[in-house]
């Protein structure tokens, strides 16, 4: 900036990202990622909207996945990139506040919806002929995770705020916490309210999936027992078998995504 004796935060204090090569391979792997969950998103909200004979719970669940993971590849992933890259603040100054809430909100809208969909999932199973969760309740409940989501993550867009220093050009979106401490650089309340988002992003979802796919894992080997009993034609056994199967994968998915999206959070 003009008037002001001051270095660049490359020159104050370099990073490997500000090589060239880095920037240049990371550029590629971002708008790789950018792309391909754009397009995929996209698409499963073109099927789910215009391919679809009437609309379900399963289609409300999967669409609000889906949208949330697009809004978060449409304005987060390219916000973040930039920031990495330029390691200073070029956005104007509200979407410090925002970018915080969005990015922490998006998460735990695809946390708390891949959990209702397990609970969704096992209820099914456990009560075929019970239609607990109906089209309009689908909605309610995905109005509901919307708003707890967002209401979670608004400590980091009220504590983030621009700041500048003397000796650094440019300007910083910084998270400044009451109790920050100078000399140690630490808030304890930034902590405890990491410590809740990692246990209510992850821990409680995970909890509850893993419950929830390993009731249904359960309910599918007691029919494939039973139906063994009965000496039921090959093929059915392989349906249910292959049912089986599907639960577990989509436990070990679910699971991945959650770990996965909370490490996003915590590197970005």
């Amino acid at each position: 900036m003009e008037g002001r004796n001051c270095v660049t935060v490359q020159e104050y204090q370099p990073e490997y990202n500000d090589m060239n090569e880095i920037r240049a391979i990371f550029s590629v792997l971002y708008l790789i990622v950018w792309v391909a969950a754009i397009v995929g998103n996209t698409l499963v909200l073109y099927v789910l909207t215009f391919n679809q004979v009437s609309l379900s719970v399963r289609t409300v669940f999967v669409g609000c996945l889906a949208g949330s993971d697009l809004l978060m590849c449409l304005f987060s992933l390219p916000i973040t990139a930039i920031s990495i890259f330029s390691r200073v603040w070029v956005f104007p100054s509200i979407f410090c506040k925002l970018i915080g809430v969005f990015q922490g909100g998006t998460i735990f809208v695809s946390s708390f919806t891949l959990t209702v969909i397990a609970l969704d999932r096992c209820v099914l199973i456990l009560r075929p002929n019970q239609e607990i969760v109906n089209f309009p309740r689908a909605v309610f409940i995905v109005f509901c995770i919307w708003l707890l989501g967002y209401c979670l993550a608004l400590p980091v867009g009220i504590y983030s705020n621009i700041t500048v220093y003397e000796e650094i050009c440019g300007t910083f979106c910084e998270e400044n916490w009451p109790d920050f401490n100078q000399d140690t650089g630490r808030s304890g309340i930034r902590r405890a309210y990491g410590l809740s988002v990692l246990v209510l992003q992850f821990g409680i979802p995970a909890f509850i999936s893993s419950i929830c796919y390993w009731m249904i894992s359960q309910v599918m080997s007691s029919q494939l027992e039973r139906r063994r009993g009965h000496n039921i034609r090959p093929e059915s056994e392989e349906k249910l078998v292959n049912r089986k199967n599907r639960a577990n994968r989509f436990l070990y998915i679910s699971t991945k995504i959650m770990k996965d999206d909370k490490i996003q959070k915590c590197t970005d």
